[in-house]
């Protein structure tokens, strides 16, 4: 391999590996906001503790990410940017089963449920 090609194959790399770490960046991103969400949500404290706690998780690896990022010659920014919208789909896909799951049953309508699934 010439120098050339040595150079051209590690800046391909190098592009890769930060669209990888923009793309994981931005699922920890959204990990993080939708585990705080469901952490005000939780009916119990242990519950609330929980999530809050793998909320912090999302936000350690996504601080790692950005360090490497950095590393690279990367703009964390920009990088995660690019990825804003990777789950745009798959929430409009499922927003109204989301919404059907998350509705809170009264009990008669919750005995209801129990009674039709028999």
């Amino acid at each position: 391999m010439t120098a050339a090609t040595t150079s051209s194959t590690l800046a391909a790399d190098r592009a890769d590996e930060l669209t990888l770490l923009g793309l994981v960046g931005q699922l920890e991103l959204i990990a993080f906001t939708r585990l705080a969400e469901d952490s005000a949500l939780a009916p119990t404290f242990d519950q609330t503790l929980r999530l809050a706690r793998f909320s912090a998780g999302a936000v350690g690896r996504l601080e790692r990410i950005f360090a490497r990022i950095s590393e690279l010659g990367g703009s964390p920014q920009e990088e995660v940017l690019r990825f804003a919208h990777v789950m745009d789909d798959f929430d409009a896909r499922t927003e109204d089963r989301l919404a059907a799951a998350t509705v809170p049953l009264d009990v008669d309508q919750a005995r209801g449920l129990v009674a039709h699934q028999r």
